[in-house]
Parts: C-alpha cells; structure tokens; sequence
C-alpha cells in the first residue's frame, strides 16, 4: 500500500509485522532473524528496509483507507508496530480517507478466548473492505 496507494480502495492491516528495521528490537524479534534478515549486516539490513512499510510512508501521498488492528498483548508483534505505522501515516496522508487504529486491549498474536470476539473482529473487517470498496449495500444513507 506504500509502493502504490492508488491501487487500493482499502487496506487491511491485521498484526502486522510494519517495522521491519525495529522488528528484531522487539520481544520476539530476535526470532525472526533467520527468516527475514538483521540489521547489522548491511545487505540485509538494506532488504528489511526495502520491506518496512512504516518507511515507505511518504508525505503529501492520498493513502486509502486503512484498518490497523493489533493486540495488546502480542508477544508475536509488538503493539508499536501498529501504532507507529499508524500514527505517521495518520500525519502523512493528505485524502479524506479514514485511517484507523482498533486496539484489542485484552487479545494476543490472532488469539483471544472468545468465539464472539473473533466473530465481532472478521465482521468489522468485512464491514470495512466492503464499505471502502464501494459495495452499494455498506454505503452511508443520505
């Protein structure tokens, strides 16, 4: 969604790994340093930025509307990744498109032990692609 905005008319960030060039500061970053690359060797440091979307945010761009979901308590994904991401790309965008942060102050990596909680979360999901996306039965009455 940073590379090309404009083809988007919605975009869905559910625990997202955002900050790739941070991630392996976090609690679980470590981790990932087989699979995705360490910072202190500079050719995969230059692929994890190449990767890390909260460095691709550029200002005065038209960004679409975004969701950003995260947990609280994510010891997979730290919540900064999600709040980060949002917070520049709130103070960057120049459309009128919503970008939004839902905190799931009580849920993990995907998880919470309730069925209706993950119910509740797919159905916000859907809602929001379909009514960003233009469907003509999830748009606003005048």
């Amino acid at each position: 969604m940073t590379e090309r905005p404009d083809l988007f008319g919605a975009v869905i960030i559910n625990v997202g790994i955002i900050n790739m060039v941070r991630a392996e500061t976090g609690f679980n970053g470590a981790n990932n340093t087989k699979e995705f690359g360490t910072v202190k060797n500079k050719e995969e440091f230059d692929a994890l930025l190449e990767m890390d979307s909260y460095h691709h945010i550029q200002k005065g761009v038209k960004y679409p509307s975004t969701l950003i979901i995260t947990g609280m308590n994510d010891a997979r994904v730290p919540p900064w990744h999600s709040g980060k991401f949002f917070a520049k790309l709130q103070g960057f965008n120049t459309s009128t498109n919503p970008i939004l942060l839902k905190v799931k102050f009580k849920d993990g990596h995907l998880t919470t032990n309730s069925k209706q909680k993950k119910l509740d979360n797919n159905a916000d999901i859907i809602t929001f692609a379909l009514q960003h996306t233009g469907h003509p039965d999830y748009q606003p009455e005048n």
